[in-house]
């Protein structure tokens, strides 16, 4: 991500895109971007990346095919949760140096809510449904 002309690759659960000095960061893990323990690391290990690239001011989330996101993975109940925790997930978007910013539309639940509320405000889409 060095340059503009390089396309950043994308990481399980996230595709990304670049608009200049923005990276968009898409939640993609169907159906409901739910927020597993791999969509967790890829966002932690972004979240690290970024910090070393001066070329990216912003970082943009945004949810795939009508949903932020539904929040945990109702595949990974019972199982014990692999770092990164969701709160230092949360923790680490607050901290970071760079802007971070969500644009919510469709359902942002639980977690999803969480990690939307960790990023700057913005304002929501009318599909937004947040609980």
């Amino acid at each position: 991500m060095k340059n503009n002309r390089q396309q950043p690759r994308g990481r399980v659960g996230i595709a990304l895109a670049r608009q200049g000095t923005i990276l968009i960061a898409t939640l993609d893990n169907p159906p409901v971007n739910a927020i597993s323990a791999a969509v967790r690391t890829a966002l932690q290990a972004l979240l690290l990346q970024l910090s070393h690239d001066d070329e990216i001011a912003a970082l943009l989330l945004l949810g795939r095919g009508g949903h932020f996101s539904a929040g945990a993975d109702i595949r990974e109940f019972g199982q014990a949760r692999p770092p990164p925790a969701l709160r230092d997930l949360c923790d680490q978007l607050e901290a970071s140096d760079k802007l971070v910013v969500a644009a919510i539309s469709g359902n942002a639940l639980g977690g999803g809510l969480e990690l939307g509320s960790a990023c700057c405000p913005a304002p929501g889409a009318a599909s937004a449904a947040c609980g």
